[in-house]
Order: C-alpha cells, then sequence, then structure tokens
C-alpha cells in the first residue's frame, strides 16, 4: 500500500506531508534547555530550531524567505517600490531647497538606475561632491542622502546575489558580498541616520554576519523612527529567540502580530511560547499559523509535532493529514509521521507498514541516511518483528549521532537505550504525558505486546 493511496479506514488517520528540514528529537524535557540544534532527531517533537531565521524583508517590505533560510530576497516589485519612494523624497527636497544643477542631474540618474554599476556610480558622484567645500550646505545635506540611498540600494542588490550564491553552495563567495553589502548599508547608516529603513537593511546585514546583539541596537532605533513597521518587531524576536532571550522575543511577536496578521509571526511566537512552557497558547498560534497559511507544509507540521509531543494525539494525526494534503513532498512530516505511527502508545494510530513506508520515503525524498532517519527506519522494523534489522539501522544510527558535534551525551544513551531494546527483541512506544499538556520525557521504553 502506498503512502499517497491510503484510506481513512486502512489507517485510522493518515499522517503524511514533505519537506527536507530537520527533525525533532524525542526527549521533549529539552525543550526547556534553550535553543535546539537544528539537526535535531526525528522523535523530538518540540518548535524547530531556529538559526537566525529572520523575517528578512527589507525595510522597503520586501519578500521574506520562509522557515529561517538566511537569504535576503529583494524582488523586482520591491526594488521599484523603494525607489518610488526614495526617488519621491529626493524629488521633494530638489523642490524645497536649491540644489546644484549638477545633483539635479545625478537624480535624474536614479529613475533608470537598475545595477549595481548604476549605484556605485551615483554613489561616486555624490562622494565627490561631498568632498568639495565650496559646496553649499544644501548640496552636501542633499549629496548625502542621495549617497545614502544608492547605498542602501547598492547593499540590496549585493545581499539578493549572496542569497543567490548561497543557494548554489558558493559559501566563501556568498559571505564575501554579505560583507559588501553590511559595508555598503553602514554607509548608507552614517549618511541617512534617520531614516529607518537604511537602519533595518543594517541591522538585517549584522544579524547575517552573526552580530546579534549590535543587530539588536539597530532594530531598537528603526522602531524608535517606525514604531508600525511590524518586520523590525519579528527581526528582533528571532534575534531574541536566538540568544535564548524567550520573554523578551514573545513580547516582539506580540508586537509585530499587532501591527500584522502574518502566519510567520505566530509561528516564531509558537516556538516561543512553547520553549517558555506556555503550550495551551502555543498549540493556539500553531493552529492559527496554519490558518493563515493553509497551504504552508512547515507550519502544518510544526503544530502536528506540537501536538505529538504534549500527547494530543488525534491533534497531530490531523495536523499531518493537513501538511500531506498541502505537499507531499515534505520529508519532515513523512518521517514524523512514520515515528508517530510505529511508536504512538495509541493503537488506533499505530500501522507498522506504513510507518515503515513513511520512514523509507523520507530517506528517498532526503538521499541522507540521518541519525533521524534512521531511527525512524528502525523503530517501523522493530515494530513490524524486524528486530535484526531494527537493531542495524539504530546501530548505524548511534554511529552516525557519535560522530555528530551536536550530540549531546542524554542523545546518545537514549539512541543506546533503544539499541539494546531492539537486540532484545522489544519494540519502542512513546510514553503518554502524565498531566495533561506536559511534554513527555525521557524514559526507558515499554514493551509493545500488541504489535
Amino acid at each position: 500500500m502506498s503512502l499517497e493511496s491510503a484510506s481513512l479506514e486502512s489507517v485510522y488517520f493518515l499522517l503524511l506531508q514533505g519537506w527536507f528540514r530537520t527533525m525533532w528529537h524525542l526527549g521533549c524535557s529539552l525543550l526547556m534547555l534553550g535553543i535546539l540544534a537544528s539537526a535535531a532527531s526525528a522523535q523530538a517533537f518540540q518548535p524547530r530550531a531556529k538559526s537566525a531565521s529572520l523575517s528578512e524583508r527589507h525595510a522597503d517590505d520586501g519578500t521574506k524567505s520562509q522557515d529561517g533560510a538566511k537569504s535576503q530576497q529583494v524582488g523586482a516589485a520591491t526594488q521599484r517600490l523603494i525607489a518610488s519612494q526614495s526617488q519621491q523624497q529626493l524629488s521633494a527636497t530638489t523642490r524645497t531647497i536649491a540644489v546644484s544643477t549638477d545633483l539635479q542631474q545625478i537624480y535624474q540618474r536614479t529613475v533608470s538606475a537598475t545595477t549595481e554599476d548604476d549605484f556605485s556610480l551615483i554613489a561616486r558622484s555624490c562622494v565627490e561632491i561631498i568632498g568639495q567645500q565650496q559646496r553649499s550646505q544644501a548640496d552636501h545635506d542633499y549629496a548625502s542622502s542621495l549617497l545614502a540611498w544608492a547605498m542602501n540600494r547598492r547593499g540590496e542588490i549585493r545581499s539578493q546575489r549572496a542569497a543567490e550564491l548561497a543557494e548554489k553552495g558558493q559559501i566563501n563567495q556568498s559571505q564575501q558580498l554579505s560583507t559588501l553589502a553590511a559595508d555598503d548599508f553602514l554607509v548608507a547608516v552614517r549618511h541617512g541616520p534617520n531614516n529607518w529603513r537604511h537602519r533595518h537593511n543594517h541591522a538585517i546585514a549584522l544579524a547575517m554576519r552573526g552580530d546579534y546583539r549590535t543587530a539588536i541596537a539597530q532594530l531598537n532605533k528603526t522602531i524608535e523612527l517606525n514604531p508600525s513597521y511590524a518586520n523590525a518587531y519579528f527581526n528582533r524576536a528571532e534575534l531574541r529567540f536566538e540568544l535564548q532571550d524567550f520573554e523578551a522575543a514573545e513580547q516582539d511577536y506580540t508586537a509585530a502580530i499587532e501591527q500584522s496578521q502574518d502566519a510567520q509571526f505566530y509561528n516564531g511566537r509558537a516556538h516561543c511560547r512553547f520553549l517558555l512552557g506556555k503550550h495551551d497558547q502555543a498549540l493556539q498560534d500553531y493552529q492559527r499559523s496554519s490558518q493563515l497559511e493553509t497551504d504552508n507544509a512547515a507550519f502544518l507540521t510544526d503544530w502536528g509535532d506540537a501536538c505529538q509531543c504534549l500527547g494530543k494525539w488525534d491533534q497531530a494525526n490531523q495536523a499531518y493529514r493537513a501538511a500531506v494534503a498541502a505537499d507531499k513532498n515534505y520529508a519532515r512530516a513523512y518521517q514524523n509521521v512514520g515515528w508517530l505511527m510505529a511508536t504512538c502508545p495509541d493503537k488506533r494510530l499505530r500501522n507498522h507498514e506504513l510507518a515503515l513506508s513513511a520512514a523509507q520515503k523520507s530517506l528517498d525524498l532526503t538521499g541522507q541516511r540521518s541519525v533521524e532517519i534512521l531511527e525512524t527506519l528502525a523503530a517501523a522494523n522493530a515494530a513490524m518483528g524486524r528486530f535484526e534489522k531494527a537493531a542495524e539501522l539504530q546501530a548505524e544510527a548511534v554511529q552516525e549521532a557519535e560522530a555528530r558535534s551536536d550530540t549531546t551525551t542524554a542523545d546518545t544513551l537514549e539512541y543506546r537505550q533503544r539499541l539494546n531494546l531492539y537486540r532484545q527483541g522489544q519494540v519502542y512506544l512513546q510514553t503518554q504525558p502524565t498531566e495533561p499538556n506536559q511534554p513527555q520525557q525521557i524514559a526507558s521504553a515499554p514493551m509493545d505486546t500488541t504489535p
């Protein structure tokens, strides 16, 4: 029976979806320990780890990247919007103050400027004028403003190219361009200190370089200059989350939501609230993000994962079903649903054949024999009574885990506990939380006497 064709009758609730993102690791007690590694294991159903997953919309409200991808994408329409807004401001300045003819000519070039070279030429012309002492204060001020605009625009183009290079795996070139972009934004801020767009873009560039605290300082200034800009609150929340300042992050997510009903804002706050132990509120936020973007498989899977961690098996089931309906090539959901169908303590939701198929599908989609996928394959094989194969797969998972720098001693112990179970001819089942809405704890797996 294929995963996609399995009927409701054949599996009570079919939980499927696909994505390449990393899994969560079974020890849900780890949720309260802080930021989770980005490569957590399939059995850890907790809010996905964030890695400065900034909205990364430029301050002109450009396109954002989803699920924390480190890219600064600025679409052509957004670029036109920036140029239009900035040109309107510059044009208004030329009408209200007397500036020299050459500066007016430079301004005219901004109308058709689209390339890095175009903006570089405008910037050089402005620098020359700023260096001329005989110029009027009006010329100096206007040239400085125009220079800030040009450097901001060039920084955006460089950021976009850096993101494209990163996607192609050209990391060194991407980092070099990101550094150049950050330098451009810094110049823009120096020559336009009261422009919130420049501040915001500089903050994003700093964050991409890992300088979170300085980025937060720039976002503070952005918000001071424009308190209604939702993305500034969201990006500051993401950075505070990364720094494990969860209470402050929650406040910023809420401030962003008050400005805009964005699904990613709710999803971010849900992760934060889950880590703060506000599980009911977190589930509401996960559900709300899924309602706002019904075709977002990642958000639906996050919702299902949180439910599974809290032992809300049926709700997890339903969330995964919605996720696979949105995207049948989302590997994380296949992996996690495979784990649920192999290890759920509720017999109604266990389907060992489908669990194995789901785990194999996750492997096929990713092409990676990760710790998470190997563990899921092992659990599914054990559930079908194939203990020798399960032990073989689990041993491979242990070996892979021990080779990973982010594997903790507790992780290794847990993996080895399951390996011992399979070697003894026993299956692994998740534990049912003893209190409502409390994450399941790491524990020795009971023997499933009714496979």
